[in-house]
């Protein structure tokens, strides 16, 4: 999408995506944590620990989503002292585009936690797919395609696009989430445990 803007949109793009991977990484582990530590609660058989877990997730990720994204758009600043040879052009898409990116980045955090890491301990895979589909084939890439290149927005209605899919995403996942039945997981998870052990 970016491409068919322009080449100018196409580099800043991959300057935001660059600056993005950096501030990303520090809530990439919250996803894992949160697969290992619920799923222990659920083969313990304690449904409250799962959910105690998960909330203490939560707040790490909105904590450092928060704190990331704060960084991320102060990149913003830094665009032309760290890509000095790609021009004003770019060096303006690039700033408005890390600044549209950083608004959804507790979004993004919140979605690999649920989407990536939780969802698919709870045996909702349906949700992960739903979620992910629903996110980019139904609402982001339409709508990126619509705003970018049939309404004056141009880059930014493909940014913007990007930014809705990871909005979808997480209120898809976080329905998902409410539909969980802890206590019954729980259940399951230990006679499964049980049954391994004999």
């Amino acid at each position: 999408m970016f491409a068919r803007v322009g080449t100018a949109a196409l580099a800043a793009s991959q300057i935001v995506g660059t600056l993005e991977g950096i501030f990303i990484v520090g809530s990439f582990g919250l996803m894992s944590a949160a697969t290992v530590f619920t799923s222990r609660a659920l083969g313990a058989g304690d449904a409250a620990g799962a959910r105690l877990w998960l909330g203490r997730i939560g707040r790490a990720g909105l904590l450092t989503g928060a704190s990331f994204g704060l960084l991320f758009a102060l990149s913003a600043l830094l665009v032309p002292p760290l890509f000095p040879r790609v021009g004003a052009e770019v060096h303006h898409i690039a700033l408005v585009g890390v600044l549209i990116s950083a608004v959804t980045q507790v979004a993004k955090v919140r979605n690999m936690i649920i989407g990536g890491g939780v969802l698919p301990g709870a045996a909702d895979g349906r949700g992960v797919i739903l979620g992910d589909v629903v996110g980019a084939f139904v609402v982001g890439l339409p709508l990126a395609i619509w705003l970018g290149l049939f309404t004056p927005l141009g880059v930014w209605g493909v940014f913007l696009g990007r930014s809705a899919e990871e909005l979808v995403k997480v209120a898809i996942f976080e329905w998902r989430l409410r539909r969980v039945n802890w206590e019954r997981l729980a259940q399951e998870q230990m006679g499964k445990e049980a049954v391994a052990a004999h």
